[in-house]
């Protein structure tokens, strides 16, 4: 590990500031959720999930945990060093099956087996720890509003024009491209369809979580610490 992590900003009721609107942003999400679920499954005949329909890839493996980690990462399930057997699902993000020429950010999700410790309400039987990840240094939205402004914009356009898609994507790639090219870099692009066409295997993923954020890359898996 060549950087040192920074220290985590602990957890307390203090540092959350829900917005105002946060049940209504909530509502909208799941009814938005739902309107794509059910576009696809009335054009297809198949139940889809509402986002990050397509799979890639499904494999198992073994996470394991080492045991020189620093104090600031060795939390939660990193605390002591083990291995965990584990399944691995990889994505992009739409809630339709579309062409690959549609590049959109990739999802990586993550189950851990054998994971023991407090449970939420509802799975006190459950021995599993669940990473969601996508692509990127961080998720590309700051809060709940915004991920739904995003999810509209889809829902809108669920099973819908996809040669237009299609023409869409390699024109947001284009304008993405120049826009790195004068140092910048638009979340929106990407999560339109103009993400960089590169082997899913071929970028780093991370997730948020209370403690830590997971990196995993195809050249090697570690954990660090990005403050919230």
């Amino acid at each position: 590990m060549t950087n040192a992590p920074s220290m985590p900003l602990r957890y307390t009721p203090s540092v959350e500031k829900p917005d105002a609107d946060e049940p209504k942003v909530l509502a909208e999400l799941i009814e938005t959720l739902l309107k794509i679920s059910k576009t696809t499954y009335e054009d297809g005949g198949h139940a889809l999930r509402a986002v990050h329909a397509k799979p890639h890839g499904l494999l198992r493996g073994t996470l394991t945990v080492s045991d020189d980690l620093p104090a600031v990462l060795a939390q939660g399930v990193f605390a002591n060093p083990g291995q965990y057997p584990l399944a691995m699902r990889f994505s992009t993000s739409p809630g339709d099956i579309l062409p690959d020429s549609v590049s959109t950010p990739r999802g990586l999700a993550l189950k851990l087996v054998g994971v023991e410790g407090e449970r939420l309400p509802g799975s006190e039987g459950d021995n599993t720890q669940d990473f969601l990840l996508v692509t990127g240094k961080e998720f590309p939205v700051a809060n709940a509003k915004q991920f739904l402004g995003n999810l509209k914009l889809l829902a809108g356009t669920t099973d819908k024009a996809e040669g237009l898609k299609v023409a869409l994507s390699a024109v947001l790639r284009f304008t993405e491209s120049a826009v790195e090219a004068l140092g910048g870099e638009s979340a929106k692009l990407k999560s339109l369809g103009g993400y960089p066409e590169t082997h899913i295997l071929g970028k780093a993923s991370s997730v948020r979580c209370q403690s830590v954020m997971v990196v995993i890359s195809p050249k090697s898996a570690s954990s660090r610490w990005r403050p919230n």
